[in-house]
């Protein structure tokens, strides 16, 4: 039987988790451009926390209670204080400016032929920043590492075994939407280098976001465990969505 609570307040920063500077600054998770095309504030968004389990539960065999929690405030215009103003006003803001020189077609789902290959780097890097962001900024544990940020910031690309998929959105629901799940795989799973153990307990490893964005949706998935990588990948190309990253060839849309 599920027990509905609210969560604690989403995480802010004093110092920057990028760079390690201070003060923070108002971050944008979803840029000011795309907020006037989604003309927020005129239209329902929701913020939905899928179902996760308790660390310290996973010892407790006989342990059913799950938390959930759906915040239907408009979460594309938050502006938390996460990032110092340098890479706010840098290499963050580098990405917002390359993407809006050709987001608006995709968005709106009005645009037609094949992303270039930086198109496809660009707005790979900017769904996987908006990923990270919003990670900090939520109640739950934080699964992507440190090191997986300052290789976005430092070289502008994530790494290969993150998976980003993408597809056209026709239905209503997803349009401005947001799901996020972090879950926990057990050491002997684990293919690299990834923190698995938090003050004693199991860490959670592994996690999806799904970006509801107008005629974009989005799927993002971080796991430190190559197999379950792969059958990711293939179930997901098996079922029609184009593989956006790591890039393996041309997107058409």
């Amino acid at each position: 039987m599920s027990n509905f609570t609210r969560h604690p307040a989403p995480t802010t920063f004093k110092k920057c988790p990028f760079c390690g500077k201070s003060p923070t600054t108002d971050t944008h998770i979803f840029p000011k451009w795309l907020n006037k095309i989604l003309e927020v504030g005129t239209k329902h968004t929701e913020d939905a926390y899928h179902p996760q389990v308790d660390p310290a539960m996973l010892y407790n065999s006989n342990a059913r209670t799950v938390t959930r929690q759906t915040d239907k405030k408009d979460f594309f215009s938050r502006q938390p204080h996460i990032a110092c103003q340098q890479c706010n006003g840098g290499w963050m803001a580098a990405f917002e400016e390359q993407m809006v020189e050709f987001a608006k077609p995709i968005i709106l789902g009005t645009f037609v032929g094949n992303l270039t290959a930086n198109q496809q780097i660009t707005l790979a890097s900017w769904l996987g920043l908006i990923t990270i962001l919003n990670e900090l900024h939520s109640y739950s544990q934080k699964t992507i590492p440190a090191v997986d940020s300052q290789r976005l910031m430092n070289t502008g690309r994530l790494p290969d075994d993150w998976s980003i998929f993408i597809t056209n959105l026709n239905g209503k629901r997803w349009r401005k939407r947001k799901g996020y799940h972090n879950f926990l795989f057990t050491p002997g799973t684990v293919a690299r280098s990834h923190p698995i153990l938090a003050d004693g307990l199991p860490k959670y490893n592994t996690q999806i976001t799904t970006l509801g964005i107008e005629s974009l949706l989005a799927q993002i998935f971080v796991c430190p465990n190559s197999q379950i990588v792969d059958k990711y990948r293939t179930h997901h190309i098996l079922q029609g969505y184009k593989l956006l990253w790591p890039p393996m060839g041309k997107i058409s849309f």
